[in-house]
């Protein structure tokens, strides 16, 4: 009976290390899978870490390129803002020039506009008494024409006069004279006629 009871009582101490040491390996195993899992988790961050690591070193870099740039680009800024401000003056330099130069344009323009006033009224002038003068001479012409034609008509009639007493006195002495002595005298007088008459038409 005490071997039964003692190999019960050992049988139940053996199921009682059993029950033990199944917990402890299900604690065990369970502390390796967190222990892989750390290590899983562990090599991603190392992993996450150097790219990390990677991207700060590229960033350093680029911010590094930056401030180069931005160093060169206030360098440029300054000399652009000492540019303006000597092409500030300059500006002023040139507006001032700009100014006398509208100036002395609108003078010179000025004079231009009396001149070219002047210079009309000039030809106004000119062309009103080269009219008056045309029309005098024309007028002197037309009275010189006239009185070339009164003394074209007086001399007509007159001609026209001494044919008329031409053509009397010679039907006189052809008709109305007979004798030698009355010829002699008739002819006489037709002679003195006859010169009196070209004289009259040598006029």
């Amino acid at each position: 009976l005490q071997a039964n009871a003692l190999a019960a009582s050992l049988e139940k101490k053996q199921k009682g290390f059993d029950k033990i040491v199944d917990e402890w390996r299900r604690k065990c195993e369970a502390l390796v899978q967190e222990v892989e899992s750390s290590q899983r988790d562990s090599r991603a961050a190392a992993t996450e870490a150097m790219r990390l690591r990677n991207q700060l070193e590229e960033a350093s870099e680029q911010i590094e390129g930056v401030r180069r740039e931005n160093k060169v680009l206030a360098q440029e800024l300054k000399d652009i803002n000492d540019q303006l401000g000597e092409g500030g003056k300059s500006v002023h330099e040139l507006q001032k020039i700009r100014r006398r130069l509208e100036l002395e344009k609108e003078e010179l323009q000025q004079a231009l506009d009396e001149s070219e006033a002047a210079l009309e009224a000039e030809e106004s002038k000119v062309l009103r008494a080269q009219e008056e003068e045309f029309e005098n001479t024309r007028k002197n012409h037309h009275r010189a024409l006239e009185s070339i034609q009164a003394s074209l008509e007086s001399e007509s009639r007159g001609r026209a006069e001494l044919l008329r007493m031409k053509k009397k006195l010679e039907n006189d002495i052809n008709v109305g004279c007979r004798r030698p002595i009355c010829s002699n005298t008739s002819l006489s007088f037709t002679r003195i006629e006859s010169k009196s008459f070209h004289t009259n038409l040598s006029f």
